[in-house]
């Protein structure tokens, strides 16, 4: 800067300083490192905690094994050591008054002990299943709870048929109603499904019912409802 000061007039200076100062501002410029781009930044996900498992406790040969459910562990038997596995069923059993089955153990379960009409209701996602136990002759409290039901959805779309469900041994049948229900503008479409299932000495009243899926199908979870009442289902004294 300072040889081109000698080199130029004084009213070249004026004229010339400005250009060359923008010039080397501008070459300053080009050669300075670009910054460097900055990372986005990460997106972090969380995962739910699971549930804690139940401490369970395995007795062999009179001596306790605390254990886990899908845990495993080895035990001394008759002088050989055996390896044990625990696994953990996906259903419970229901079995109260003279009947048993499996039903999905995430459904809660809730009874009511009227002594008239002892009922459970056993509550899912999609799917509530039902059981009542009348005191009273079954087959009228049968005819008298389908027109209840009739009488309680006045006034909805109802679709009244006839429907057949294998409980275990027992081709019962059944009513089955369909209900769109104005909750929602596009409305909800309830199935509940009755059914009258006894033998010669027992006798029951299994209602089915389903949320059904958006297409108006039947869910998974009643389809494998209905599968472990077929399966499982049983009368005892």
């Amino acid at each position: 800067m300072r040889e081109l000061r000698r080199l130029l007039p004084h009213r070249a200076i004026s004229t010339v300083m400005p250009l060359l100062i923008a010039c080397c501002l501008a070459s300053a410029e080009e050669t300075a490192p670009a910054p460097a781009e900055q990372a986005e930044p990460k997106t972090i996900t969380a995962t739910p905690d699971a549930p804690p498992q139940s401490e369970l406790v395995v007795t062999i040969a009179g001596k306790d094994y605390p254990c886990r459910a899908g845990g495993a562990f080895t035990a001394e038997v008759d002088g050989k050591t055996v390896a044990v596995a625990v696994r953990e069923k996906p259903t419970k059993l229901f079995d109260y008054r003279g009947i048993r089955f499996d039903f999905p153990k995430s459904h809660a379960f809730e009874s009511d002990a009227d002594p008239l009409t002892p009922m459970w209701t056993l509550d899912g996602n999609d799917n509530v299943l039902i059981v009542m136990k009348p005191n009273e002759a079954i087959d009228q409290f049968y005819t008298d709870y389908i027109a209840q039901l009739e009488q309680n959805y006045a006034g909805q779309k109802v679709v009244l048929q006839d429907v057949r469900q294998t409980f275990g041994t027992i081709d019962a049948v059944g009513k089955k109603l369909v209900v769109t229900l104005d909750i929602t503008a596009a409305g909800t479409t309830l199935c509940q499904e009755v059914y009258l299932v006894k033998d010669a000495t027992h006798g029951v009243i299994v209602m089915i019912q389903d949320s059904l899926n958006d297409k108006a199908e039947q869910t998974a979870e009643t389809t494998m409802v209905k599968k472990l009442l077929t399966e499982t289902f049983a009368f005892h004294d």
